[in-house]
């Protein structure tokens, strides 16, 4: 009897060891793995927007670290929330210079990313995957004039910057404008290449306390907004299925260009979304 015991308590000694070493060689689940997943369950779909938002929080750390080293004379203001023409924008940096305002978009993302000026998403390619996300050219640009109202000061005197982790394979458009896309390692000397005079140096100051004073701190508005932000994602994704512009309201058709096809608006050339 003691025997056919021992053995029992040595034979689930060894199932128990064997299981917990097979759970350590599992690769972590990814963005993409939780992403999937949310397709199924609430609780999947809360684990992948908190994965983003900490790899987005640690783009956003390593960005905070290089615009530190800045020389005097460059303000560095990070994480904002500011009011804007359609509830509030959240910005990730601006620095503040006599060469002009920089606000600066991070992306921490991994894999080839491809994008134009005009569409509404760019495409991240990763192991086999896709993964679309809205266009940070068009996003950087909503930042600019939600400052440009609260400075009550004309756009010239923004500098957009989309910045990338190192991780990533830029394919872009290279006729891209409005912004200029760049990789962490090469942001410091882009802003040091600014050398023209928009702003007076007693204004930077004033300049810096203004934008101060306008960010939102109250933790349950940085909530709401990024509740806002999901839902109009949806609403535009909802648009697009039914064949309706999110931008102007017209309708989507299908169009050519020297790069391929692709759903533009019925409004072009005054309006110019186009998706995949």
């Amino acid at each position: 009897m003691i025997i056919t015991i021992i053995a029992i308590i040595v034979i689930a000694f060894f199932i128990i060891k064997r299981n917990r070493d097979d759970n350590s060689q599992q690769e972590p689940k990814t963005y993409r793995d939780y992403e999937q997943e949310a397709h199924h369950t609430d609780e999947s779909q809360q684990e992948a927007e908190f994965y983003a938002e900490r790899l987005g929080q640690k783009g956003e750390i390593a960005v905070s670290k290089i615009l530190s080293s800045l020389p005097k004379g460059y303000i560095v203001i990070n994480d904002l929330l500011i009011p804007s023409k359609k509830g509030t924008s959240q910005i990730d940096h601006i620095v503040i210079s006599q060469s002009g305002i920089f606000v600066i978009e991070t992306k921490n993302y991994s894999g080839v990313i491809y994008g134009s000026r005009d569409s509404e998403k760019w495409t991240k390619y990763y192991q086999g995957r896709s993964y679309e996300f809205y266009n940070p050219i068009r996003q950087n640009s909503a930042h600019i004039s939600a400052l440009a109202r609260i400075l009550n000061i004309g756009q010239h005197v923004f500098i957009p910057i989309i910045v990338f982790t190192t991780r990533a394979d830029l394919n872009i458009d290279q006729n891209i404008s409005g912004a200029i896309v760049t990789f962490t390692d090469r942001l410091k000397n882009k802003i040091l290449d600014f050398s023209d005079i928009l702003l007076p140096e007693q204004e930077i100051e004033n300049i810096a306390a203004k934008i101060r004073k306008a960010n939102i701190t109250d933790d349950s508005a940085r909530q709401n907004h990024r509740e806002w932000a999901r839902q109009a994602a949806k609403n535009s994704e909802k648009k697009i299925e039914r064949g309706i512009c999110p931008r102007c309201g017209g309708i989507l058709v299908n169009r050519k260009s020297k790069y391929g096809a692709f759903i533009g608006c019925s409004n072009y050339p005054q309006c110019k979304f186009k998706t995949n």
